[in-house]
């Protein structure tokens, strides 16, 4: 061999011993070190073999969707079908341990419902959401002893006397300005398409916003939103010099500061979700201008109307807010414990915000799907308005639309089949979280103490057919309440099918059976969503209305497609309506 060739074979051998042994030494820690941070995978579950081969696990293949425009949250439902497993492992971050990925009602049903010491909501959760409101319950362990204080200076909020007193009839009459501004739009559109996700998501924003604040200073958005509408030439927007399939475009719904902010805040929430450390990107997020404006805004709103909170009660007035409520249940609180009450405390304003931001992002989004569902299935929509129709006989002979104490005191069971579809086949959420608080077993398999597990409620057993499992393979409170729930035909799952969840009883008349089939929209046990009965209430009442007053033309293919985002929850890539009024 050549003096060239020996210079090229071996770099260090012109170097003294001791300089070549440091080097080698520093790149067999480094090689050492390389691998042992490659992730580690838990055995007998299945897994991407390329994901092992590199410190980034699966988090390369998530991020790369990312930059190409994909949805990082939709890889999650596609991993048990991929390995044709209920369960599978998946590496989201370096040097972490693996996250579980378990795609099958029962076992998370029994997870959630039964299972609460060995599962609870982990750190992962945790961090995603106490970034923006690290003082709300939904950003707490159930161990952590603020979780049970928290929920106390809630729990009236969802109470059948508040949904009914205050909730609900500020509901209904906000839901008179939409109505209005719908009506305005259908006449300038002319059966023309156009947008409705900002209206529908102001709409929903104004409603919220006054059921947990009050009057206050709050100015509804949609009425303001009206005006501008009705003052609005339509210049060349004239429907008839367009094709009939041409989008009307209207002025923009400018968001009020309240509503920015908040918008800005729930996007830094659905952004940290998919981060490999949620907790950094929130600490790095929070420094950026937008975010400090919008925490600015947040309080001075809460400052502001927690004032007006004081001086409705200090005047005697009639509790009419969440806020109204949470006042007294911290002024009982505060006498039992001896001290003076405090209405501005992180919790109050935490459990305040975390609340309008549950109940308008969801029910805005939950709206958004149910009325592409309306508009693309015709036969649904035509057999909800006359089931509507045939409940309110008054309403309907004396020309009007039905009152909220009609609507509340009145069974639609097709309504309510309607409501339960659009949450089973699109629902806002579509991935639950748990941690593993013990180690524990998930169908057979050992699971330790610290591992997170993904429960996804779309997919198999869910909107396509289940994986077959071993029943010895369950859990013991799996196999012992095995029929808890009924079953329907996997093979049209994934269709939206309104009539799998009515039943008829022995004299021929048809019920709503909530517990048809496998759904866990709204999670279950101790940590099921706090605004169930809230979002229930509001969807019933909207879908009434909307229905009543309005039907829903087909849609061109590329206006009416099911393609989704996800932000906070995951909405409608593109959401239109073409209107018509129902006389």
């Amino acid at each position: 061999m050549s003096s060239a060739s020996l210079d090229l074979a071996y770099p260090f051998a012109r170097l003294p011993f001791a300089a070549s042994a440091v080097i080698v030494g520093v790149l067999s820690v480094l090689y050492l070190a390389y691998h042992w941070a490659l992730p580690k995978p838990l055995p007998g579950i299945p897994y991407n073999q390329d994901a092992v081969k590199t410190i980034l696990g699966d988090a390369a293949e998530i991020q790369q969707i990312k930059k190409e425009g994909g949805r990082p949250r939709a890889w999650f439902n596609l991993q048990t079908a991929k390995h044709n497993s209920p369960i599978v492992q998946a590496f989201l971050a370096p040097l972490s341990k693996p996250v579980l990925i378990l795609s099958d009602f029962r076992e998370a049903q029994d997870i959630l419902l039964r299972r609460g010491k060995e599962f609870d909501r982990g750190p992962r959760h945790v961090a995603n959401f106490s970034g923006v409101v690290p003082w709300h319950h939904i950003a707490m362990a159930t161990s952590n002893p603020q979780f049970k204080a928290n929920r106390e200076l809630v729990k009236d909020l969802m109470t059948p006397h508040f949904l009914n007193t205050v909730s609900g009839p500020e509901i209904y009459n906000n839901a008179q300005n939409f109505i209005e501004l719908w009506k305005l739009k259908a006449q300038k559109a002319g059966g023309r398409p156009f947008r409705a996700e900002d209206d529908l998501h102001t709409m929903t924003f104004d409603i919220i916003k006054v059921v947990a604040l009050g009057e206050g200073d709050n100015q509804s958005m949609t009425a303001l939103y009206t005006d501008l509408v009705r003052s609005t030439a339509a210049n060349a927007q004239d429907a008839s010099s367009a094709g009939q399939d041409e989008p009307f475009v209207f002025p923009e719904n400018e968001p009020n500061v309240d509503l920015r902010a908040h918008g800005t805040q729930q996007e830094a929430v659905g952004a940290a979700a998919t981060q490999p450390f949620p907790g950094l990107f929130h600490k790095m997020n929070n420094r950026k201008p937008v975010m400090r404006e919008a925490f600015a805004a947040k309080f001075s709103m809460l400052d502001r109307q927690v004032s007006l909170g004081v001086k409705r009660m200090e005047a005697g007035a009639e509790v009419k807010s969440a806020l109204d409520y949470m006042m007294q249940r911290e002024i009982a609180s505060a006498k039992k414990a001896g001290r003076a009450p405090v209405f501005n405390s992180p919790s109050m304003y935490d459990e305040l915000y975390g609340y309008i931001g549950a109940g308008h992002e969801t029910s805005s989004t939950s709206l958004q799907w149910g009325l592409k569902h309306l508009a693309a299935d015709q036969r649904v929509q035509t057999t909800l308005r006359e089931s509507l129709r045939a409940a309110y006989a008054d309403a309907v002979s004396e020309g009007r639309q039905p009152t909220f104490a009609e609507i509340i005191k009145t069974q639609v069971p097709y309504l309510d089949a309607v409501v339960e579809e659009i949450l089973r086949v699109t629902g806002p959420v579509r991935t639950l979280f748990r941690t593993a608080a013990v180690d524990t077993t998930i169908l057979g398999h050992h699971v330790p103490k610290g591992t997170q597990i993904f429960l996804p409620i779309t997919g198999p057993s869910f909107t396509t057919p289940a994986f077959a499992i071993e029943e010895s393979l369950r859990s013991p409170s799996s196999q012992s309440h095995k029929n808890m729930r009924g079953t329907w035909d996997e093979s049209d799952a994934a269709k939206f099918v309104p009539e799998r969840w009515l039943k008829t009883e022995d004299d021929s008349t048809q019920v709503f059976d909530s517990q048809a089939g496998p759904m866990l929209a709204f999670s279950l046990g101790i940590r099921g969503c706090f605004g169930r009965r809230l979002a229930y209430l509001q969807l019933r009442i909207l879908m009434t209305l909307i229905v009543w007053n309005f039907e829903f033309g087909p849609l061109p293919e590329e206006l009416n497609s099911f393609d989704a985002v996800d932000t906070l929850t995951t909405k409608p890539a593109r959401c239109f309506v073409r209107l018509n009024e129902v006389k």
